[in-house]
């Protein structure tokens, strides 16, 4: 019912940005509710998220993409400390759109005459020879590691960012795995009280995405809330109406003349 209706979905999954700032400081200073976060980590909270506040989204490598953009931008809006979760030891596959278009990046020009997206894209890796292999291991075309590339593109944006704002959380994912629902789990229960989870649960209703949604994160969400008794504490990125993957994957078109240089 909540997949079919994106509505009750996000009254559902969703907290304002408001209002989740104030409920985590409440959280924040509830000892009890600490301790039952704590039980169902197995006493294993990241020492990221001890460090005061924060703002979280995980991607498979953050990239200076239009969705991070704005999740950046929220959290300077709210004076919080970003943690940029990434699975750098997940595998390549370019049927994962995703992983595809941090291999084929986008730069977004605005709209055409009759109203389609004016993109640019450019292949920064051989997909043949990429596909199946672990993504910290990748090269690009100019034989630059593949994440190092995606690391600077993102300090070239966002020069006030440094190595503490990101964590790596492969081997965190493979303890607490194997499946993704269980490390999902796990995952959700450290924005009951440790920080704000950002995410784009639906870009579609369809696809990987609804499957995803059904399958994975709200099984993972509601396990949390009930055995917890509080709701993750999850914001939505955009808040524009826009609803495909291509915008919010694409870069700004300023960031272009960077690629070009590398390549």
């Amino acid at each position: 019912e909540l997949v079919k209706d994106r509505e009750k979905f996000n009254k559902f999954v969703y907290t304002p940005l408001d209002e989740a700032v104030e409920e985590l400081k409440r959280r924040w200073e509830d000892k009890k509710l600490k301790k039952k976060i704590e039980t169902y980590l197995g006493n294993d909270l990241p020492e990221v998220f001890s460090r005061g506040f924060k703002t979280s989204m995980f991607r498979h490598i953050h990239t200076p993409n239009n969705e991070l953009i704005q999740f950046i931008n929220k959290t300077k809006l709210i004076g919080f400390s970003p943690v940029l979760g990434e699975y750098l030891e997940d595998k390549f596959t370019g049927k994962n759109v995703d992983k595809l278009y941090l291999g084929k990046i986008g730069f977004h020009f605005g709209y055409g005459k009759n109203g389609g997206r004016k993109i640019k894209r450019i292949s920064i890796i051989d997909f043949n020879s990429s596909n199946g292999k672990k993504l910290s291991s990748l090269k690009t075309t100019w034989g630059q590691n593949f994440v190092d590339f995606h690391h600077e593109i993102l300090f070239h944006k966002f020069p006030e960012l440094s190595r503490d704002n990101f964590f790596d959380a492969s081997s965190w994912f493979f303890k607490n795995g194997p499946k993704v629902v269980n490390y999902y789990k796990k995952l959700l229960a450290i924005f009951i009280g440790n920080g704000i989870f950002f995410e784009n649960v639906l870009y579609w209703s369809k696809g990987e995405e609804l499957v995803f949604a059904k399958e994975c994160f709200l099984p993972a969400f509601i396990d949390v809330f009930e055995k917890i008794g509080k709701k993750p504490l999850v914001v939505i990125v955009d808040t524009e109406k826009i609803e495909d993957n291509d915008y919010w994957a694409c870069y700004p078109p300023e960031l272009i003349d960077f690629v070009y240089k590398k390549i």
